[in-house]
């Protein structure tokens, strides 16, 4: 683990007890093949480099250093030591998947075996390069923002951790911590895949039916026959008016023709 100023730096991985003497094994800067025994990584986004060493024998006991290249006539270069043992003992610690793939708001297991001579020793779980997030195993709580539940089956020599509800923060490097020796378990948080809505036999609730036949009641009926009747009677009344000032009428115009004949067959007598 480095920190964010070392994150464009060459980080290397070196060999030997004396570092002004060691031998670099393999740089992030040099090419990477399948059949190498040692291979390296960077993630800068987390500030770790990855070493992998393949096909290990006891011979492989010794000291190393992880180094990053400083550069600059007088400068070292940063580096920590570690000593790495190669046993025959099949009861050393080692972590069943060293990198775990899980969803957003879903979970993760790790699984961390050991042999009989750890079953007392202390495990824990922490993120790496935060001493302050280890949690004990048999003890669940919250690391960061995920739930963490952390169980050690001595009889079994497992040592698991369940992580659940995770977020895109959680993502990142940890320790499975078993008697002082970390084991390193990337963790990768993705997107929650779409899934698809579960299918029916059932149509649609929205049952379209034809409408009630209408009845007399409904469409109105009895105040249609009402209109019709009162229609009929308006009618009646306008049409006998009108005949009424007709009649009136064609009175008045009689009497007064009966009147200018009679005046005026007066008029003719008396001459």
């Amino acid at each position: 683990h480095y920190e964010d100023k070392y994150k464009s730096r060459v980080k290397y991985w070196c060999s030997g007890y004396y570092w002004t003497s060691c031998e670099s094994l393999k740089r992030t800067d040099s090419l990477i093949t399948q059949s190498d025994k040692v291979s390296i990584s960077d993630d800068p986004a987390q500030g770790v480099f990855t070493v992998t060493m393949r096909g290990l024998k006891t011979g492989d006991t010794g000291w190393y250093w992880c180094a990053v290249e400083i550069g600059g006539y007088g400068t070292p270069d940063d580096r920590a030591s570690l000593y790495l043992t190669v046993t025959e003992d099949a009861g050393v610690p080692y972590v069943v998947n060293a990198t775990v793939t899980g969803q957003i708001g879903g979970e993760v297991s790790v699984q961390c075996r050991y042999g009989h001579p750890y079953r007392s020793r202390q495990k824990q779980w922490c993120r790496s390069g935060d001493w302050s997030s280890c949690q004990k195993a048999g003890s669940p709580g919250t690391a960061g923002h995920g739930s963490v539940l952390i169980t050690d089956h001595t009889a079994e020599g497992l040592f698991s951790v369940t992580v659940s509800g995770l977020r895109p923060e959680d993502q990142g490097w940890y320790w499975c911590d078993i008697s002082d020796q970390q084991l390193p378990v990337y963790l990768k948080v993705t997107e929650a895949t779409a899934t698809a809505a579960p299918t029916s036999q059932q149509t649609s609730s929205a049952v379209h039916t034809a409408p009630p036949a209408p009845t007399d009641k409904d469409s109105g009926g009895e105040g249609c026959e009402k209109h019709n009747a009162n229609s009929l009677t308006e009618l009646a009344l306008n049409v006998l008016g009108k005949m009424t000032v007709f009649l009136l009428f064609l009175t008045c115009s009689v009497i007064a023709i009966g009147k200018i004949w009679k005046n005026r067959t007066a008029k003719q007598d008396a001459l």
